[in-house]
């Protein structure tokens, strides 16, 4: 009997422990989070951020008002607050793709395409990112949670 009683409590030493852990963790990253990230931008494209219309300041502007919400709020409004917007009330529209739509390069250098839920591939100066890709029926790798509105927008073997 001893021997579980100490085993017990070299388990829940443990657990405090990874719960202090994980608190620490999840707090450095909330408060980074408030940090501006990435470089200072290259003399050629300073003359593009600058004449955006979100420039102002010396810094990008939002152009819709932000409320701020406590973190609690926010994991209580996604847990546990029911949403009238959790799903549409008629078909979304999108347009399907085709692996031709991809041969030639944006004039713009700039490209962003939308296939769904939050899958985006971006083209940028002749580069190609995939961000966030969910081709399965769920958006998650278990079958559980959000299940898609749609078909994605082209098939995954004619992604470029």
């Amino acid at each position: 009997m001893a021997f579980l009683k100490s085993t017990f409590v070299i388990f829940l030493r443990v657990l405090l422990v990874l719960g202090i852990l994980g608190l620490s963790v999840f707090g450095l990253a909330y408060w980074y989070s408030f940090e501006a990230t990435g470089t200072i931008p290259k003399a050629s494209h300073l003359q593009t951020i600058t004449a955006s219309a979100q420039w102002e300041n010396g810094r990008f502007k939002n152009r819709l008002a932000q409320e701020p919400v406590s973190v609690m709020k926010m994991l209580k409004g996604a847990f546990f607050d029911a949403s009238p917007l959790g799903s549409p009330d008629t078909p979304i529209p999108f347009e399907v793709r085709q692996k031709s739509d991809f041969q030639h390069t944006p004039a713009s250098g700039l490209r962003v395409t939308w296939f769904g839920h939050s899958s985006l591939l971006i083209e940028i100066e002749g580069k190609r990112i995939l961000i966030d890709p969910v081709w399965g029926e769920h958006a998650s790798p278990l079958p559980l949670g959000v299940k898609r509105f749609f078909q994605p927008a082209i098939a995954l073997d004619d992604l470029p």
